[in-house]
């Protein structure tokens, strides 16, 4: 890169001046929120999208060499629906057969009085299918006046007409381009806001339970987060007040619930504050991660058991989803900073070794996970009083289900994926089914019962380590084998059995094996 700006620099004037890079991004400003660029005068060679602005840009009297066939320009328009980048009176050079442009985000390209050369490709500026993002706000390429040397090619002809708002080509000024913000011609700036962004009252209410930290707490108090509930002025200021507690968390989908709710607000919205409280929200995942790949329950909080590594109730598994999705720039995922996709994929890269180290081996034979691991063994280790150091026939499945979700999985990966689904085939209980019953004489007058019927399966949420044979332990953290030795709180309060691995057995694990056994290069089994 020749040229690099960073988040902040927000008002960049070039002159005069010029630009040279062997590869691509030779000039590269990058403020995809508030950047704010003009060129003139100005020479810029390189290769694939060698001009790559993010926000608004304005080019003029600029000359383009371009030495890749790809594509030559290139626009970042998806911090905000108005962003848009435009070449006036420019003139474009290069190898035989460059095309002219290309985007993989959300752009908006304005091309007036520009001249290209006859070798160039007969291509128009399109969208790069390999790219991540969505085109939501449609295609958005205009071209007014603009020729080339030997005949003009069709999609050259002018549509400034179709532009929003159809402005013509001699309005398209410095001015006009920055929405009236910045005057680089006359220095003059406006503090006049962007375009009122639209707001989404889920969203709202997540962007003022977000804490300092950039996580979200999954209660206050006794009170659980119930983003449904309206809230009063005096509830949202006395929340905001909040922001410094000490309960970020990524239990009971907490964190993640909304970062995954943020970032398609952002995308219908087009309100930059989704994307940063989203943003904010990736970055705390990042930092909660121990240096071993696992996720705490809560960060910074480490009391108790809340710094231990946590399967429990999909916890560490939710978050390294989110942040695969961030990693691989799928669908809205792609909106967020490009910044993050590095980090992200180190932290799953991470996550996935943890998972492999953490899953339990018992005389040379590897089973599966308890809900919880010591952060600093990686043993099996306890949580609350009813939950004690065992293996899980729940939080099993969704460490399976990710690990499957990996591309091209590595053999160790394979070995751990088929040990678990082992394992959760031998353990299963036969011809048993777990009933709700109504019970008047009990506290709640609900009564959880293991009976028999033939056909059925159960599996139990807990195993014993050594013996996998099934256990039940109330509040008094005694181990029992019969869910009927238990309290009733326990018992209809807290699910001791289930049919977690139904579908991951019949359906997924099946189709995970065919998808392997036939992928290209892949020598069958």
């Amino acid at each position: 890169m020749a040229l690099r700006t960073m988040p902040g620099a927000t008002r960049i004037v070039v002159k005069n001046c010029t630009f040279r890079a062997l590869g691509g991004d030779t000039v590269s400003p990058w403020d995809t929120e508030a950047g704010l660029y003009y060129f003139k005068d100005c020479t810029m060679e390189g290769a694939v999208d060698f001009y790559c602005p993010r926000g608004w840009a304005y080019a003029e009297n600029c000359r383009f060499e371009c030495h890749n066939l790809n594509a030559a320009i290139w626009h970042d328009g998806s911090g905000n629906r108005d962003e848009k980048t435009v070449l006036k009176n420019c003139t474009f050079v290069g190898d035989d057969g460059f095309k002219l442009g290309r985007f993989h985000r959300e752009a908006q390209f304005y091309l007036i009085g520009c001249k290209f050369p006859h070798n160039m490709a007969d291509a128009d500026i399109y969208w790069a299918e390999s790219g991540p993002g969505a085109k939501q706000w449609g295609r958005r390429v205009y071209y007014a006046d603009c020729h080339r040397a030997g005949g003009d090619y069709a999609w050259m002809k002018t549509n400034l007409a179709t532009a929003e708002g159809a402005p013509k080509a001699a309005a398209i000024t410095p001015a006009w381009t920055f929405g009236g913000r910045w005057n680089p011609l006359t220095g003059q700036r406006s503090t006049a806001p962007l375009p009122p962004a639209v707001q989404d009252s889920t969203a709202e209410k997540m962007l003022v339970f977000q804490r300092e930290i950039g996580g979200w707490p999954k209660a206050v108090g006794e009170v659980k987060v119930d983003y449904k509930h309206r809230m009063t002025a005096a509830e949202r200021a006395g929340t905001l007040d909040d922001r410094g507690r000490n309960d970020a968390t990524i239990d009971n989908n907490a964190t993640t619930r909304e970062i995954e709710y943020l970032v398609p607000a952002f995308r219908r919205t087009n309100n930059p504050a989704y994307r940063l409280a989203a943003e904010r929200g990736v970055r705390y995942l990042l930092k909660m991660q121990h240096r071993n790949g696992g996720f705490p329950q809560f960060y910074p909080d480490s009391s108790s058991y809340r710094g231990q590594i946590t399967y429990n109730d999909d916890a560490m598994v939710r978050a390294l989803r989110v942040l695969k999705g961030v990693s691989e720039q799928k669908a809205d995922y792609a909106l967020l900073d490009w910044s993050l996709v590095g980090p992200a994929k180190e932290a799953v890269a991470r996550g996935v070794q943890c998972i492999l180290k953490t899953q339990y081996r018992r005389r040379g034979q590897l089973t599966a996970w308890c809900a919880q691991h010591d952060r600093r063994t990686l043993l099996p280790c306890k949580a609350r009083a009813f939950e004690l150091a065992s293996l899980s026939g729940d939080e099993t499945v969704g460490i399976v289900e990710f690990l499957m979700s990996l591309d091209q999985p590595a053999p160790e990966v394979r070995r751990a994926v088929e040990s678990a689904v082992a394992w959760l085939q031998s353990v299963q209980m036969k011809d048993v089914a777990m009933k709700e019953i109504d019970a008047p004489k009990e506290p709640r007058g609900k009564d959880r019962v293991i009976v028999p019927e033939a056909g059925t399966v159960l599996w139990a949420r807990f195993y014993e380590l050594e013996t996998d044979r099934p256990i039940f332990v109330g509040r008094d953290s005694q181990v029992h084998y019969q869910l009927t030795e238990i309290e009733n709180e326990r018992r209809a309060g807290y699910l001791y059995a289930g049919t977690w691995p139904l579908k991951l057995l019949s359906k997924e694990y099946p189709a995970w094996q065919k998808r392997l056994n036939t992928a290209p290069g892949e020598a069958k089994k």
